[in-house]
């Protein structure tokens, strides 16, 4: 957190965050430590987990449609 609160007065910051169901509050719970250190010149972009079609891969921790609408209107 001290070199991330350096950095963003430094240096523009992107934190990329991946989302899926087996960590969605645990993104809230980061959210609101980023306030908390006043960390809020970051731009931050969720990934969410989907499906690996172009490997053909299936992973359990993907969630529906809904959902992830869902956790977008929350973020």
């Amino acid at each position: 957190m001290k070199n991330l609160k350096y950095a963003q007065d430094h240096v523009n910051v992107v934190l990329r965050l991946n989302v899926d169901i087996n960590n969605v509050e645990a993104v809230f719970k980061f959210l609101h430590v980023l306030k908390e250190e006043g960390i809020k010149k970051v731009r931050l972009d969720p990934h969410l987990v989907h499906e690996n079609v172009y490997r053909n891969e299936y992973w359990d921790c993907i969630s529906s449609r809904e959902k992830e609408g869902e956790f977008l209107v929350k973020f």
